[in-house]
């Protein structure tokens, strides 16, 4: 920005008679006044010079984000300021030439109109709480623990479980964490029944005297114990209708039977 002053010069000599303002005549003696010069906008003693635009500062105070704003800017017109925050953080404060403007500011814009200034835009980010969202595995169904896709936002913690599984998405900045879960793509039914469950324990477990236990040709891996004192027939190897058997159901893990009587076929164990 230039600022500059019109001098008036002021020459006398002899006669009488002044010159008019703005004249040159020659013809007048005594005082003559030159023609005196005008800004660019018209004012006669006084201008501003804007041919090199208005600049448009912006300052961020602290870091964790950014402000860039379109400078320099031409005389009325107009400057916008685009505002990117880093991950986990907010806008606090925002001023336009010391002066609060945090609520003008829009989808993370902010629009200053009709400029003939100079102007200083400074903003601050603090840390905002933000909650753990759960990833695309959750509610899926798997063969294996789920390692991949666990959280879209915030930390996962160690899936547990040995089908259904479950873990935590922990939130950021003390925000609040999402409980997360996936289940096995295999099912056990029991004869007559037209629910299923996710393992060979929790099948058992729901077991009354006398149970026909359905499994799938598929791999379970859990450890199963038996201690209730009921007798439990257990079939492998079904199909997905749990109809015709088209192998065996493998159990990776143990087997333990404690009390109780337990008639098991189409099952082999690693």
């Amino acid at each position: 920005m230039k600022f500059y002053c019109i001098a008036v010069v002021m020459i006398f000599t002899t006669g009488t008679g002044v010159a008019a303002a703005g004249s040159t005549n020659s013809s007048a003696a005594g005082i003559q006044l030159p023609v005196l010069g005008t800004s660019k906008f018209g004012a006669s003693r006084f201008g501003i010079d804007s041919s090199s635009g208005f600049t448009i500062s912006a300052v961020v105070i602290g870091g964790n984000g950014s402000i860039t704003c379109q400078s320099p800017v031409n005389l009325g017109g107009s400057s916008i300021c685009n505002i990117t925050r880093d991950g986990g953080y907010s806008l606090a404060s925002f001023t336009d030439n010391q002066s609060d403007r945090l609520s003008a500011v829009s989808s993370n814009s902010y629009v200053i109109t009709n400029i003939t200034a100079d102007h200083i835009v400074t903003g601050a980010f603090s840390s905002s709480p933000l909650p753990g969202v759960c990833g695309s595995s959750n509610n899926g169904k798997f063969t294996t623990p789920p390692n991949s896709n666990l959280c879209t936002s915030g930390t996962a913690s160690t899936v547990t479980g040995t089908g259904p599984w479950s873990w935590t998405c922990a939130g950021l900045n003390s925000g609040a964490a999402s409980l997360c879960s996936a289940n096995t793509d295999y099912k056990i039914k029991m004869l007559g029944a037209s629910t299923t469950h996710p393992t060979l324990q929790d099948a058992y477990n729901k077991a009354t005297e006398g149970e026909t236990i359905f499994a799938q040709a598929k791999t379970f891996v859990e450890n199963f114990y038996c201690n209730k004192k009921i007798r439990a027939r257990l079939f492998g190897g079904k199909d997905s209708n749990y109809a015709a058997t088209t192998g065996f159901t493998t159990i990776r893990g143990t087997m333990i039977i404690r009390d109780g009587r337990v008639d098991i076929s189409g099952f082999t164990l690693k």
